[in-house]
C-alpha cells in the first residue's frame, strides 16, 4: 500500500501535463492596438482550383499547404478570423494587417482589411487572401497581426 503511494503523485502529475498540454494552440503575435480589439480567433487554408471536365473543382487544405498540382489554378492562403471590441466605446474603423512570414517570421508579404463600425464587446469576421503570384508565396510559413484603431 505505501508503495502506491509514492505513484500516485507522478501519475498525476503525468496526467495533468497531458491534458494541460493537449488543449495548446501556437500563440499568434499581435501587435498594435491590442487594447481596444482583440483577434479571437483564426485560421488559414489553402485554396486552390483544378480545371477538370470543363469545370473548375475546389481543393482546400488547412495550413500552408505548399504541394498543390502543377496545373493549379489561382493557389492561395486564405486567413479568416474574428476580432471583438475590447474598448469602452463603439470603434468607427479597425485595419487588420495580416503579416506573411517565413518559419523565422521575417515579414515576407502584407495583406489588409478594414472593419467598420464595430460596437461595444460585439466581435466581426474577417478574410484576407494571398495569391500565389507573391514571389514569397512558396516561403510562407505562418501570419502575425497588426491592428490599427483609427
Amino acid at each position: 500500500m505505501e508503495m502506491n503511494k509514492h505513484l500516485i503523485i507522478p501519475v498525476i502529475t503525468v496526467l495533468l501535463l497531458a491534458v494541460g498540454l493537449s488543449g495548446c494552440e501556437e500563440t499568434v503575435e499581435v501587435t498594435g492596438d491590442t487594447d481596444k480589439v482583440e483577434i479571437t480567433d483564426y485560421s488559414v487554408i489553402t485554396e486552390w482550383y483544378v480545371p477538370s471536365y470543363g469545370t473548375y473543382h475546389s481543393y482546400t487544405k488547412s495550413g500552408f499547404y505548399k504541394h498543390y498540382p502543377a496545373n493549379a489554378y489561382e493557389p492561395r492562403y486564405i486567413v479568416r478570423g474574428t476580432v471583438k471590441n475590447i474598448a469602452i466605446e463603439g470603434l468607427d474603423q479597425i485595419i487588420i494587417n495580416v503579416l506573411f512570414c517565413d518559419s523565422n517570421h521575417n515579414q515576407l508579404a502584407l495583406e489588409s482589411t478594414t472593419i467598420r463600425n464595430l460596437g461595444i464587446t460585439y466581435t466581426k469576421n474577417f478574410i484576407v487572401s494571398l495569391y500565389s503570384s507573391n514571389q514569397y508565396f512558396k516561403n510562407i510559413d505562418l501570419v502575425e497581426f497588426e491592428i490599427d484603431v483609427t
